[in-house]
């Protein structure tokens, strides 16, 4: 079977996990106290970018085989700010 690379493809990967970490986190939230502000999102974004930064850390420094990657901090940095606008819309839409 021919083998099909996709350039970057381990972005997807960081991308998806912290848009799911992050939507979790924040209707977790929202359910817990009926309400979520802008504020308590932004800092669910934060811990997921500091969880980033710190797992792309402990690569570089613990491990032989895995290096640390600027773009993966960036894609998931991505991925949390896209589950903040998806609440951002939300809250426009349905008022959470």
């Amino acid at each position: 079977m021919p083998t099909i690379k996709v350039s970057g493809f381990d972005k997807y990967g960081h991308f998806s996990f912290h848009f799911v970490f992050t939507m979790l986190w924040g209707y977790y939230t929202w359910l817990k106290q009926h309400l979520l502000s802008f504020r308590k999102l932004l800092v669910i974004v934060m811990i997921s970018l500091c969880y980033g930064i710190l797992i792309e850390f402990l690569q570089e420094t613990c491990t032989q085989t895995r290096q640390a990657d600027a773009l993966d901090v960036l894609a998931n940095f991505s991925g949390a700010m896209t589950a903040l606008l998806v609440f951002v819309l939300l809250k426009k839409v349905k008022r959470i």
